[in-house]
């Protein structure tokens, strides 16, 4: 059993290679307008990644709430993974800063080609579908098949995984801390919603930061037309990387104490429910 997420993930990949084989030669047909909108980013999220666990799931014959922590998550449990994923933003940016470095930021440049589009229609194909589809095959199913590992190798295995499915040197870094943290959240809540959350938040954040950029650079060059994200991105790269180092070392400090309160506070939780008190 604790192999069977390996498996599984061996059969995305090979899914995903066939898969996006076969999208390359009917892009062309497709067009670059529909291939560069959010919505077909969010077809594309359906098809590559939940579409092949359903697949595994069937030819198993197995249920798929079967495999997903779904225990209430809580108003405080809430506010731990809001407060913490906040004081961890300047941590994940900086890693996505400096990986720059290494290759162009890929997900900036597909953001600027979706530059037309409303920030709420972003939101639900960058934001709102990565957060449910991604926790649910990485941090929900893979997750829940290694039983009987020290859960540090369980969540370094998931956060390796899920910076590989992206398929990218730059965004790989970012992936592999971003599953890490989730993996944590999930398994110190029982909660899939805890995972969604935190990505969510991380994720729209980001949206919120590029198109802000975005907007400082066109007004700045009077020429709004002309300016995408990944130009925003690319702006005084080692001042970004200055100033939000320097926040990293403010607040992962805190980001750290307060992931220590609600580890504690989520090991009570479930002592609670154990003697069946509140």
């Amino acid at each position: 059993m604790k192999s069977v997420g390996t498996w599984f993930f061996i059969f995305l990949v090979a899914y995903q290679f066939t898969f996006y084989s076969v999208l390359a030669r009917v892009r062309p047909v497709l067009g670059d307008s529909w291939i560069q909108s959010p919505w077909f980013l969010i077809l594309l999220q359906m098809l590559a990644l939940l579409l092949p666990l359903f697949i595994w799931l069937a030819v198993k014959r197995e249920r798929f709430r079967d495999h997903i922590p779904n225990k209430k998550l809580g108003i405080t449990n809430t506010a731990y993974i809001i407060t913490i994923s906040f004081f961890l933003l300047p941590f994940m940016s900086l890693i996505s800063a400096l990986s720059t470095f290494l290759a162009p930021n890929a997900a900036a440049d597909a953001l600027g080609q979706m530059q037309p589009y409303s920030v709420w229609a972003l939101l639900l194909a960058v934001a709102v579908t990565p957060a449910v589809v991604e926790e649910i095959v990485f941090r929900g199913y893979i997750q829940s098949q290694y039983t009987g590992w020290a859960f540090w190798k369980v969540a370094l295995l998931n956060g390796f995984m899920f910076g590989l499915i992206h398929m990218n040197i730059q965004q790989f870094f970012y992936a592999f801390a971003m599953g890490v943290v989730m993996a944590y959240f999930v398994y110190h809540t029982r909660s899939i919603r805890a995972g969604i959350l935190s990505h969510f938040f991380l994720n729209a954040i980001n949206i919120v930061m590029f198109r802000l950029a975005a907007w400082y650079i066109s007004w700045a060059d009077e020429n709004i037309y002309d300016t995408t994200l990944q130009e925003a991105a690319e702006v005084s790269a080692w001042a970004t990387i200055r100033a939000v180092g320097v926040l990293t070392l403010a607040f992962l400090p805190i980001a750290f104490v307060l992931f220590k309160a609600f580890i504690s506070y989520n090991r009570a939780r479930t002592a609670h429910e154990g003697d069946g008190t509140e």
